[in-house]
């Protein structure tokens, strides 16, 4: 499934796979040392993009008035859900978003705004920019 400059693998799945995408015990975002995983920003921005998708009518059976993203993992839902109002008429999902715990913020380089498959524009201190920086939480 193509997913801004990459390719991931997918599969629409109505229950999720058996095996974690890191090993047993390992933390989801950082490694044994507590640095976080490089990838992090290509793996929660995917989260939040196959969200969107959801809520664009991915499944022809269920179509959700409303989605929630919860914690800067799923930030980036509404940035998407955005985008696609942008280039689409229909009426799509409305989106609230929450935060458990305002410590963890999911800031991440600058650099890796193309990676996230969203226009330059939503790079602005009233979007994603913050301090320099890409925050999940402002999307």
């Amino acid at each position: 499934m193509p997913f801004a400059d990459w390719r991931a693998p997918a599969a629409v799945c109505h229950r999720l796979p058996p095996r974690p995408v890191r090993p047993p015990g390992a933390n989801p975002y950082a490694d044994a040392h507590g640095q976080p995983y490089g990838d992090n920003h290509r793996r929660f921005a995917l989260l939040g993009w196959a969200g969107a998708l959801l809520a664009q009518g991915l499944d022809q059976h269920w179509q959700p008035l409303c989605v929630h993203g919860h914690d800067w993992h799923a930030g980036l839902l509404p940035a998407y859900l955005a985008q696609a109002r942008m280039h689409r008429h229909a009426r799509l999902a409305g989106s609230v978003f929450t935060v458990h715990n305002l410590a963890y913020q999911g800031r991440f380089d600058a650099r890796h705004l193309p990676e996230l498959g969203l226009p330059p524009r939503f790079y602005d201190v009233d979007g994603l920019e913050f301090y320099g920086q890409i925050s999940f939480l402002k999307a």
